[in-house]
């Protein structure tokens, strides 16, 4: 019995909120044989906790080496079939107008299928 895949093309380029090509790795996050891996439950609260993070509706499903979050956004009604794929970076935020901030994120692909085609070594 295997407990993770790691898939051997992980790495993704993309272009970032400030308008640079930037490239990651992923680390897709995975159900282990009788328990859930800490950094699923972690991961999930973080990104929905509004209060701290300004973020509802983030199903995350890998994180870079550098800790940024590869999600899933749920957060508009007309995607919930087909889920855009966001970066999320665990250590930029954004101010809003009210006064609130939250983390920033990067859209990276329109569907996952997209997101697996970008992956290369």
């Amino acid at each position: 019995m295997h407990d993770a895949l790691r898939l051997e093309n992980n790495i993704f380029n993309f272009t970032n909120i400030y308008g640079d090509k930037d490239e990651r790795d992923v680390n897709f996050l995975s159900f282990k044989k009788n328990h859930l891996d800490g950094d699923i439950i972690s991961n999930q609260k973080n990104i929905s906790d509004t209060e701290k993070f300004g973020h509802e509706d983030m199903v995350v499903f890998g994180i870079t080496a550098n800790g940024d979050y590869i999600c899933f956004d749920y957060r508009s009604e007309l995607n919930t079939d087909q889920p855009k794929v966001v970066l999320v970076y665990h250590d930029d935020f954004m101010d809003h107008d009210d006064g609130t901030s939250s983390m920033a994120i990067n859209p990276v692909a329109e569907t996952f299928e997209n997101f697996m085609n970008m992956l290369h070594e």
